[in-house]
């Protein structure tokens, strides 16, 4: 199964991010803890990252069926307040699951994407991640 993991504003700062809400991971190690996950879980990942919502809004309209079986989408402080992105996952052909190191809700931030994703798992780190992950092997598009 192939699932590719977009992640949005502020990823790439989490070893300058609060350590009481994010892991102090750089980029590359954040990546190499997910493809460990991933691997475990019999999926092939692609992991990509940006700064840019417009860019993040092509990657989730761009996802094609027939190269990719699933999206986990950690949209940063875009959840907040995209509807944008919201929309993007509505119209997605493929499911999509948010994700969160933190959670956002607990400090008093809105879900506004959540609210259009299949699943959300937020607030235990990389743990999230893995259930996220984990989530598209109980519920395969077919």
């Amino acid at each position: 199964m192939r699932i590719h993991l977009y992640h949005g504003p502020n990823l790439d700062q989490l070893p300058r991010r609060d350590p009481a809400h994010y892991p102090r991971l750089a980029p590359d190690e954040l990546a190499a803890q997910l493809a460990s996950i991933a691997a475990d879980l019999g999926l092939q990942l692609t992991v990509a990252s940006t700064n840019n919502e417009a860019t993040l809004l092509t990657w989730l309209q761009n996802a094609d069926p027939n190269q990719v079986d699933g999206l986990v989408c950690n949209p940063g402080g875009w959840a907040h307040s995209s509807y944008v992105l919201a929309d993007a996952y509505a119209l997605c052909q493929l499911p999509v699951v948010e994700v969160h190191l933190s959670d956002p809700s607990a400090r008093g931030r809105p879900m506004l994407t959540a609210t259009a994703a299949d699943a959300l798992y937020a607030g235990n780190g990389l743990d999230s991640y893995r259930d996220a992950l984990a989530w598209h092997t109980r519920h395969p598009v077919i």
